[in-house]
């Protein structure tokens, strides 16, 4: 980190691999040029997942073609398409369990949980939550279970259980005040 910013006065984990680094100057944000229509850079997110996905079927690189279609599930719940993320979501989970793979697997999950809460399917988005939790706890990850457990609060208060919501929410504070 130091040598990436020299110039920063304060370096903060914030969890694996996430750092705060203050005390740096932005400088004015310089405007990338416009590709050209014959371009075959993408220019939007989606166009770039989906180049990244059929790059790694090609490969038959299987843990990035579970973070290709994670990317891609993502973007396209951005745009607002749950339904279709959820697609992309789930496949991806397959992959990452066939892997054995439990840190992509939680990426994933935290992911669907939310494409299925944005299609309200709560059960369903409050049981892949659940499971989330507890990863985030098995692996001591108190930034994925503060996450987590707002996540829960607002999948329980829209199930109607405001006490239920609150309680979880409570649960999530001290979390948030440790990281």
């Amino acid at each position: 980190l130091k040598s990436r910013w020299p110039e920063g006065k304060r370096f903060q984990k914030l969890g694996q691999n996430l750092f705060l680094v203050s005390g740096v100057e932005t400088k004015a944000a310089e405007v990338p040029p416009t590709p050209s229509p014959q371009s075959s850079t993408p220019t939007r997110p989606r166009e770039q997942a989906e180049r990244l996905l059929a790059a790694a079927r090609q490969s038959g690189d299987r843990g990035k073609e579970a973070s290709a279609l994670t990317d891609l599930g993502v973007t396209i719940l951005n745009e607002g398409d749950a339904r279709q993320a959820l697609t992309f979501l789930e496949e991806a989970l397959t992959l990452a369990r066939q892997l054995g793979d439990r840190a992509r697997e939680s990426d994933v999950l935290g992911n669907l949980g939310m494409a299925a809460l944005a299609v309200n399917q709560l059960p369903r988005a409050r049981q892949i939550f659940e499971q989330e939790l507890n990863y985030a706890r098995a692996t001591q990850n108190h930034l994925a279970e503060k996450i987590t457990l707002e996540r829960l609060a607002i999948t329980t208060g829209r199930m109607g259980d405001h006490p239920g919501a609150l309680a979880l929410f409570e649960r999530a504070l001290p979390l948030a005040r440790l990281v």
